[in-house]
């Protein structure tokens, strides 16, 4: 039920007006003065009839006072037929329509309901302004709190709006992102044209995946996608979605050198099989040769036998290949268990310095370490990075393992000459080699095992000169996840 405040001093005619209001469903407060229009108008009401003059007030001087507090309600003010003037002030100042006397009682109840209408709707407006405003907050709290970049931009590609994920990224906050070019900002320069071209033509874009440098200075690829939206007193705008798809990128990736590698491999196995049946055809025939040679005069012996001393050799070479190529090819089951580590890498290093004699190993290993790995896969770790260190001219290598709660670290320092700025970047590219009569497959053998290992595994420059490997072994089987 609607209050009317009917205001009056002449009590009859006010008895009459309420009786008849009031039959019609409206709440009727009379006031006869000023003082009490105003005091009840402090307690709110929804329309509100003013005969004018209100004893020695006129009405229109009291209607800014009446809506004072009651910005939703309507007036109407009741005149004398011949005062026209104070019709056209009334409705200047704020009153919804006037009646002249005489009127009738349907005249008065038609205004009332125009009036009542008038009410209804500004309440209905401002709840829905209210309810799209609470929304708004919501919907700008919630794409706050998401890790996507969601911003706005307007029709001159001016930042209006960056969710908390665009100021993270941007290394800047909402006041000092605002009004900047977007473009420049997130990166987009390439597309600005089609961007703008986009915008005028009023089509949703998505971009490709983009290169984008964080505020940390991290390498991020983000893929954006625009749409166009209307907000209030900004005219249109459009929203930039943004996905960080550097994982995606990567898994992608890896994918494609699994699929690679696996092609790889089975080319590499076949290779093998091959490559070794010849092998083991040359040095079968070699054997018969050199037992034929046995039976020739020795002043006839020294070139043949010395063509056999040079393609024993190459055969040699051509096996240690061949393994290698196992090494990377064959699929093995690198099952683990407990290992000594200092034993082990002792016997590599009696090896590495019988092959290499111009190469001193020194050892600096205390006590017992126990490491969880496969032996002789381990073995052949250690031992081609020692060959690596030995090959880069290395006089001396110092071997030390240190012990941590779960896992065990090796650290392997050379003198040698060290990695260049054009090789550091391919040393674990296969057939990547610096040496001559090299495979080029050690460092590759070195990473394919430590990753079936769960070994990790660093090689890099040492302060001074040289190199430094670093080894993390771990202690036991690793947690899942």
């Amino acid at each position: 039920m609607l209050t009317l405040l009917l205001v009056d001093a002449q009590a009859e005619r006010a008895k009459r007006t309420q009786q008849i209001c009031a039959e019609h469903g409206y709440r009727v407060v009379w006031a006869d003065c000023v003082a009490s229009a105003l005091n009840e108008a402090d307690a709110g009401f929804d329309l509100a009839i003013l005969h004018n003059p209100v004893g020695q007030t006129s009405a229109v001087s009291l209607l800014s006072d009446l809506k004072r507090g009651n910005s939703d309600a309507e007036l109407l003010v009741i005149i004398e037929a011949a005062d026209l003037q104070t019709a056209l002030d009334a409705l200047k100042n704020g009153a919804f329509s006037y009646l002249t006397l005489p009127f009738g009682p349907d005249q008065l109840l038609l205004t009332l309901s125009r009036a009542r209408e008038r009410v209804e709707l500004k309440r209905k407006s401002r709840a829905l302004s209210s309810m799209l405003e609470r929304s708004e907050r919501r919907m700008r709290q919630i794409l706050g709190q998401v890790d996507a970049l969601i911003v706005s931009v307007d029709g001159h590609l001016s930042l209006r709006y960056a969710n908390q994920a665009a100021q993270a990224f941007l290394g800047m906050d909402a006041e000092t992102l605002l009004g900047r070019t977007a473009p420049d900002l997130l990166s987009l320069p390439p597309y600005r044209k089609q961007l703008e071209e986009q915008i005028r033509s009023n089509e949703s874009i998505q971009h490709p995946a983009i290169e984008v440098r964080r505020v940390d200075g991290a390498t991020r690829w983000l893929s954006w996608r625009w749409t166009s939206g209307l907000e209030q007193d900004q005219g249109e705008l459009w929203y930039g979605v943004a996905t960080d798809v550097t994982e995606a990128r990567e898994k992608e990736r890896a994918q494609r050198t699994a699929e690679r590698r696996a092609n790889l491999e089975s080319l590499l196995q076949a290779l093998n099989h091959v490559l070794r049946n010849w092998l083991n055809s040359a040095s079968l025939n070699l054997t018969v040769l050199s037992r034929q040679l046995a039976d020739v005069p020795q002043n006839h012996r020294s070139g043949p036998e010395d063509s056999a001393s040079i393609i024993r050799k190459e055969l040699t070479g051509l096996d240690e290949l061949l393994k290698d190529f196992a090494t990377v090819a064959r699929p093995r089951d690198y099952s683990r268990s407990r290992v000594e580590i200092g034993s082990l890498i002792d016997d590599v290093c009696v090896r590495i310095e019988d092959e290499h004699p111009g190469t001193s190993v020194k050892l600096a290993i205390d006590g017992l370490l126990m490491a969880h790995s496969h032996p002789s896969a381990l073995a052949q770790v250690v031992q081609n990075v020692l060959t690596n260190s030995a090959q880069a001219e290395a006089k001396e290598i110092l071997v030390s393992a240190t012990e941590h709660p779960d896992h065990i670290s090796v650290r392997i320092l050379d003198n040698g000459r060290g990695l260049s700025p054009d090789t550091e970047s391919k040393i674990y590219d296969a057939f990547f080699t610096t040496t001559p009569n090299n495979t080029g497959l050690g460092l590759t053998i070195v990473k394919t095992l430590c990753a079936e290992l769960e070994i990790d595994f660093e090689l890099k420059n040492a302060p001074q000169q040289g190199c430094i490997a670093e080894l993390t072994i771990p202690k036991g089987p690793k947690e899942p996840g």
